[in-house]
């Protein structure tokens, strides 16, 4: 027998849907970019974090490659003309 303390299956917090202010208030995102996030990857909390954590880790490799600290700035090499 269950007792009142459990949630049951499926109805715990990590499966309640985001609010879209309170999803860029933790990623530092846009409400714009958050709530594009929250729609492409459904209700689901795990779909989304993992969503804004890879954004997160492309914005930080990209700003790497930009600065030109990584073998990966390659940005002379595939620019075309002058």
């Amino acid at each position: 027998m269950r007792s009142d303390k459990t949630a049951p299956i499926g109805r715990g917090p990590e499966d309640t849907p985001y609010d879209p202010a309170s999803f860029a208030r933790k990623y530092g995102l846009s409400r714009k970019l958050a709530e594009a996030m929250l729609e492409a990857n459904g209700p689901s909390r795990r779909a989304c974090d993992a969503a804004a954590n890879t954004y997160l880790e492309f914005v930080r490799l990209r700003r790497k490659t930009r600065t030109g600290d990584s073998p990966l700035a390659l940005d002379g090499f595939l620019r075309c003309g002058p």
